[in-house]
């Protein structure tokens, strides 16, 4: 008996803009049949990898980043892991400086 688990996201983080200074707020909802963990990541502009974030819950399911002017256009994702290892990413959201 193979048993799948599926990873669902079920609220996908948004683009998020403020000022310099402001806190951006990335959020991601999802749901499987194991253990989830989290791990958001972020590219910057001009790139094209990704790497792990350290910022403010970086392996939760809300994500806080400090807005500066270096990270206009910056992007976030979250990689979801359940306790097989399966793994889904959510969609990209940008951070934008007014």
């Amino acid at each position: 008996l193979t048993v799948v688990t599926k990873i669902t996201i079920t609220s996908q983080p948004v683009d998020f803009s403020g000022a310099v200074g402001d806190m951006a707020t990335f959020t991601v909802e999802a749901t499987g049949n194991s253990d989830l963990t989290y791990q958001w990541q972020y590219q910057n502009v001009g790139t094209s990898y990704w790497q792990n974030s350290s910022q403010s819950g970086n392996q939760t399911a809300t994500l806080t980043v400090p807005i500066t002017a270096a990270r206009d256009g910056q992007k976030y994702r979250c990689v979801i892991t359940d306790a097989d290892g399966n793994t889904v990413a959510s969609n990209e959201a940008s951070i934008f400086v007014e």
